[in-house]
């Protein structure tokens, strides 16, 4: 019975905290050397001026009943949104409250609370739903320490969330309404599939509860290479790490392409790799193979020349054998033998067939100068996506996309291309354009989703005339989304400028990033569903 109420009454108390023991020896860097203050973040002044004005302006007296106590930080991952919280919360001497999905024993430091759902400590296990619950509600309103300033953190959402939004949504609701206390949100822009700003947070909510969006951009070089010096020359260092390199430094901050938190754990690594090496009495560079082992597979600098090697097709004519030569009334078809073999070229990268040919459809009329050859060589890039159409034996058929698109446009590039100029090779606006289509789609269901039509309906019958009614019928959320995608302002219609590909740049295709050639057939299915869905009327003659 004494056994009962204890176990009882270790789930009532579910907020708990621990002394931290670490060891030095084992702690990641990115923990070890965690900006402490305001000025030793890495993230622009205007960003930690918004975060910090926001906070400040919460606990104001003079506080403006219209300030929502939810925030929104976005970016991508690696910049500093959760340093940034906690610094400015260390200096504002506000207590941070942490939620945390992880089912293992946390730590803590001072002005840092985790709430921890342990569900091995429990008897029965806690629905995760309910736990977040909970922890919004005790710590919106409860306090373990005596302290006026609190800060909800959320960087971690329970998976039935993402399954089921509404729910969230009902939590935010409630949240906004009975809060005493600000919640900031943490998402990442690396989602796969629809992102979790979209299901989470969708701008009728944010529109209805006042939401705040902050949004960080990716560190720039130059700051990220004076944390990787700093960490490099500091005293807390122990005998078992190598300092780098200037050029090694260097390195790490172009590849990591402003993510932090990739940079110091690619210098960690790299560093205690050189010290085990250096320790062996072998006789090479330490430095030649482990730092291109460690800092990265080098696929996106190969994709820049792999795309060149396509696109400039050299040719050797002393290549050319008796069975090269055709006879006379072929003698147009006849091309000189080619230096690299395309398929080779594509296999040698880690690009997928569809983006492989986006890249290759992006540039190749720089390259070429007659429109009746420009003409021929489309058609090999319908011919390549006709093959990656079908889903049956896909990874063959587009493997044979990449080889009709290369050669294709190869055998049309007739001219040896060693004496044309230097052309800089850009990215395909198709991954921008589709991100932008998902999004707008995203916000058309949730702005319009009382109505009964379908969505395919929604976007062709009835948003670009909602403009032209005139009805009341509407609210200002769906008449304003439907006069920005809706109407077409024709003087405005410019081509935007592609983003030009470094020879250094990793390139990684998103989750969103699929072809509308390589969709799963949802519009077909939905027509079938449509035709099945009809009515059948059957009529009776009389003989």
């Amino acid at each position: 019975m004494a056994k009962k109420s204890v176990t009882s009454k270790r789930k009532h108390n579910a907020f708990f905290t621990e002394k931290r023991h670490s060891s030095k020896d084992f702690t990641p860097w990115i923990e070890e050397f965690a900006p402490l203050t305001i000025e030793d973040l890495a993230v622009h002044k205007k960003k930690i001026s918004e975060v910090q004005s926001w906070i400040q302006n919460f606990f104001s007296p003079q506080q403006d009943k219209k300030i929502s106590p939810i925030l929104i930080l976005t970016g991508p991952p690696g910049v500093g949104k959760t340093a940034t919280v906690k610094a400015i919360c260390k200096s504002l001497n506000a207590e941070l409250f942490v939620w945390s999905n992880s089912h293992r024993e946390k730590t803590w430091k001072p002005n840092y609370v985790e709430f921890i759902n342990d569900k091995q400590n429990f008897v029965e296990s806690e629905n995760e739903t309910l736990a977040f619950s909970r922890f919004m509600l005790h710590s919106s309103k409860y306090s373990l320490i005596s302290s006026h300033k609190r800060v909800i953190l959320v960087e971690e959402f329970p998976n039935a969330f993402l399954r089921n939004p509404n729910e969230f949504h009902l939590i935010m609701r409630k949240y906004s309404l009975n809060s005493k206390y600000p919640a900031i949100f943490i998402i990442s822009d690396n989602t796969k599939g629809e992102s979790e700003e979209n299901r989470l947070f969708p701008k009728d909510l944010q529109t209805s509860l006042r939401i705040a969006n902050i949004s960080f951009n990716p560190v720039a070089p130059t700051m990220l290479m004076k944390i990787l010096l700093r960490i490099n020359n500091s005293s807390k260092l122990n005998s078992e790490c190598m300092k780098l390199s200037k050029t090694q430094l260097e390195s790490i901050a172009s590849d990591s392409k402003g993510d932090i938190r990739n940079a110091i754990n690619t210098m960690q690594f790299l560093s205690i790799t050189q010290f085990s090496e250096s320790k062996c009495d072998q006789k090479k560079d330490p430095t030649a193979k482990t730092e291109e082992c460690a800092l990265k597979r080098d696929s996106s600098l190969f994709l820049f020349h792999a795309l060149g090697k396509i696109l400039y097709c050299k040719r050797d004519p002393s290549l050319k054998s008796e069975r090269d030569v055709l006879p006379a009334t072929m003698k147009s078809f006849e091309r000189d033998p080619l230096i690299e073999n395309p398929e080779d070229v594509y296999q040698k990268t880690s690009i997928s067939a569809d983006g492989f040919n986006l890249f290759l459809q992006e540039n190749y009329l720089s390259f070429i100068e007659d429109i009746n050859i420009a003409a021929s060589a489309s058609l090999w890039f319908s011919e390549a996506d006709v093959l990656s159409s079908y889903w049956n034996g896909q990874e063959t058929l587009h493997e044979y996309s990449v080889s009709l698109a290369s050669r294709g446009l190869m055998f049309n590039i007739v001219s040896c291309c060693s004496g044309r100029r230097w052309r800089s090779l850009h990215k395909p606006q198709f991954y921008e354009n589709n991100k932008k289509r998902n999004h707008l789609i995203n916000t058309l269901k949730h702005t319009f989703k009382g109505t009964s039509l379908s969505m395919r309906e929604t976007q062709i019958d009835l948003v670009p005339f909602i403009p032209k009614l005139q009805s009341k019928s509407y609210n200002c959320a769906q008449v304003s989304l439907a006069k920005d995608i809706g109407e077409m302002n024709v003087k405005r219609l410019i081509r935007p400028i592609s983003k030009t590909l470094d020879e250094k740049e990793c390139f990684q295709l998103d989750g969103n990033d699929v072809i509308e050639s390589q969709n799963d057939g949802k519009e077909f299915e939905e027509a079938i569903t449509q035709i099945s869905d009809e009515e059948i009327v059957i009529e009776e003659y009389d003989f």
